[in-house]
């Protein structure tokens, strides 16, 4: 049997998510901080499904274990920081709530609590971001395959992947190094690795 404390101590958990690793968790963790966050949960991963989310996963055990000591009130910044999926925004809302903890979008304005009925227009709010979330999400993916797909067609040297350090020019200069330089030498000089060099070099050879 669960322990039930008469007088729950008031705790403020956030959670905290970028949808790729270029993008800076450190804004939100220094609000999350100032808004009284003592734990909070964060992650590098993208917000259109939630599996593979381990940090929101912890987060809710962590809410289920919890739940009897401490009053816990969620703080995420935006609806869409916690999904970009309208499905999955209410299935996440209602695991949370169903921990008995309340929780604050900070930026939206919109706070549930599971001890309270909450108002219809609250409801609205959430449904209306959660779909303008997913929209802006399939816009953004929309976008990014029309442009990848006008390059394919119209550059023939368009290449997907990540961005080449060096230059054709600079990597015919490290072939001509490479004849009175060791290779070690010739890749510090770029200050890239090894195989990296030897990569580029094969792929200038074999182009």
């Amino acid at each position: 049997m669960a322990i039930i404390y008469a007088n729950k101590k008031k705790l403020k958990v956030g959670y905290n998510r970028v949808s790729t690793i270029q993008q800076n968790l450190e804004a939100n963790h220094e609000k999350l901080i100032k808004l009284g966050a003592e734990i909070i949960f964060e992650e590098k991963k993208s917000g259109s499904k939630k599996e593979n989310r381990k940090e929101l996963k912890r987060l809710i055990k962590f809410l289920e274990k919890n739940k009897d000591e401490y009053e816990i009130e969620v703080l995420v910044m935006k609806v869409d920081r916690l999904a970009r999926s309208i499905i999955d925004l209410r299935t996440i809302v209602d695991d949370i709530l169903k921990t008995n903890s309340s929780l604050t979008f900070v930026e939206n304005n919109l706070h549930f609590d599971s001890k309270k009925e909450n108002n219809v227009m609250n409801q609205m709010m959430l449904n209306f971001l959660g779909a303008f979330a997913e929209m802006e999400r399939d816009l953004i993916v929309s976008r990014t395959q029309a442009g990848l797909a006008f390059q394919r067609k119209n550059n023939p040297n368009f290449k997907t992947g990540r961005k080449r350090k060096l230059s054709d020019e600079q990597i015919s200069i490290a072939i001509d190094l490479m004849k009175t330089k060791s290779a070690n030498d010739v890749a510090k000089t770029f200050n890239i690795s090894k195989k990296t060099l030897y990569n580029y070099i094969n792929a200038i050879k074999s182009s």
